[in-house]
């Protein structure tokens, strides 16, 4: 019971390391560390969550593109009923809102991830 749950944990955790290049490493380096792994065990869960890593890089780059598109969307058929003024402030909106959402989550993820 406990080792899906620890495997869904660690794909769930190498989504969350993203963000950075060596966030990746570091975080899957204390993950073997914390767990005290033999060599052999500490290889395979290596493998299994760069490899999660990958393919967590590779949606969230997926999703990224297809929000995009869809905001794109939704501005274009904003313009068709505000002002030029009004989409001008929307977009700024749009621009805070969206530094917001990355300082959280850059925050979030340093805050949780290295708790001991």
């Amino acid at each position: 019971m406990l080792k899906p749950l620890f495997f869904a944990g660690l794909i769930g955790i190498s989504a969350l390391a993203i963000a950075k290049p060596d966030y990746s490493e570091r975080y899957i380096d204390k993950v073997i560390s914390k767990l005290e792994l033999d060599d052999s065990r500490a290889a395979e869960v290596r493998t299994i969550m760069e490899a999660g890593h990958a393919e967590a890089k590779q949606l969230m780059e997926t999703h990224r593109t297809q929000m995009q598109a869809l905001r794109d969307q939704q501005n274009v058929q904003l313009a068709t009923i505000l002002s030029a003024e009004e989409m001008e402030e929307l977009e700024k909106m749009q621009k805070h809102a969206k530094q917001k959402m990355k300082k959280h989550k850059h925050d979030r993820m340093h805050d949780e991830a290295f708790d001991e």
